[in-house]
């Protein structure tokens, strides 16, 4: 997906659950239905218009998932979302892809400041510093302990505050605090989360020697491991 300085959407590439956000469902299942420059060039998507009373709509920002995608619009607070479903990653009740934007009433009402969607997973940062789960939680994505069934709703992770940044990878996730402090929380079969092989379920902090002198600025997750932006940490700094 892309977002031009005008506010308008673009995209290219896979759209076979929807990614693309403008092939209905037969055209999206046959991809190289009408050639394949439809898919390797960008071209703007088009939206659900139900629930939406505005016309023409502009957008701020974008985030991607690795089948799904949510667009943040322009002077509103709405949300609309795309693509594959198939544990309510979307926070939408239906668990089939969603072909064309759709506007998704369990998040309005709350400030959006980012969203990070894993395979079958997202979590959504609040200007509070509050992180938001939904979707599949068999390996202790969603950062919430006992969890029986996956998440349909955004869903608050308890424990968690003065939250800035987050990221998610497949079955993996992270978030950083205020104090640049790392919490992660998921699967660890390629030891990606920075805790051994097993699952962690809910959010812990990442301890090292390195991770503990420095401030995390900022985490990028693939599907098997994780890199990390940090600078020093003043206080370390001033103690040493």
């Amino acid at each position: 997906l892309f977002l031009s300085e005008a506010g308008h959407v673009y995209s290219c590439g896979n759209g076979e659950t929807g990614q693309l956000a403008r092939l209905n469902r037969y055209a999206a299942e046959d991809g190289l239905r009408g050639g394949i420059d439809r898919l390797i060039k960008p071209a703007p998507i088009i939206y659900n218009r139900n629930g939406i009373k505005a016309k023409n709509l502009l957008f701020d920002d974008i985030f991607s998932g690795s089948h799904h995608f949510f667009l943040k619009v322009h002077g509103h607070d709405w949300i609309l979302g795309g693509g594959l479903n198939n544990f309510n990653q979307l926070g939408l009740p239906v668990d089939e892809p969603v072909y064309f934007p759709t506007f998704i009433p369990s998040l309005e009402g709350k400030r959006w400041v980012k969203f990070s969607g894993g395979l079958h997973h997202t979590l959504g940062l609040t200007a509070d510093g509050e992180v938001y789960a939904i979707g599949r939680h068999h390996e202790g994505q969603l950062g919430i302990d006992q969890l029986t069934e996956h998440l349909s709703q955004p869903t608050l992770i308890p424990n968690l505050s003065n939250i800035v940044d987050i990221a998610c990878g497949n079955h993996v996730s992270f978030v950083i605090d205020r104090a640049g402090k790392v919490f992660s929380f998921g699967a660890g079969t390629s030891l990606q989360h920075g805790h051994g092989q097993q699952d962690v379920k809910v959010p812990r902090m990442m301890s090292s020697k390195y991770m503990d002198i420095k401030m995390a600025l900022n985490i990028a997750v693939g599907a098997q491991h994780t890199l990390f932006l940090t600078h020093d940490n003043p206080t370390t700094k001033d103690e040493n």
